[in-house]
């Protein structure tokens, strides 16, 4: 299957990195995450088919916690928030990208769900 071939492929170059994962509630790790900007630095919270499992409550203080961080960045420290979330029909997904400073909402593609076709917009 595709999927799986895609997959493996994916594993074998985040193997290549020391990453660490973070077990925690998105609510509670994200605002520590994001206290401070980091000049020199774009910092980048991405997530993917991630939201529609949230809570309203939870939706709503990460929206918070984003915000506030908006309001922090600096040219030489922004911000960007970047989801692939199903649209508002539900019937594909969109990439979407806020850009802080500037509070920038943009749609940069629309995709099919498993590995569908992308429409690069942006």
């Amino acid at each position: 299957d595709a999927r799986f071939d895609t997959l493996r492929a994916a594993l074998a170059i985040a193997g290549a990195f020391p990453i660490t994962v973070d077990r925690a509630d998105a609510v509670e790790w994200l605002p520590a995450q994001l206290a401070v900007p980091h000049s020199g630095l774009a910092t980048v919270v991405m997530h993917s088919v991630f939201w529609q499992y949230l809570s309203p409550n939870a939706q709503a203080s990460i929206v918070a916690s984003l915000a506030a961080a908006g309001a922090r960045a600096a040219p030489d420290a922004p911000l960007a928030w970047v989801r692939l979330e199903p649209s508002e029909s539900g019937r594909s997904l969109e990439l979407r990208r806020t850009l802080w400073p500037g509070d920038e909402e943009t749609v940069l593609a629309k995709a099919g769900f498993h590995a569908g076709p992308v429409t690069w917009l942006a």
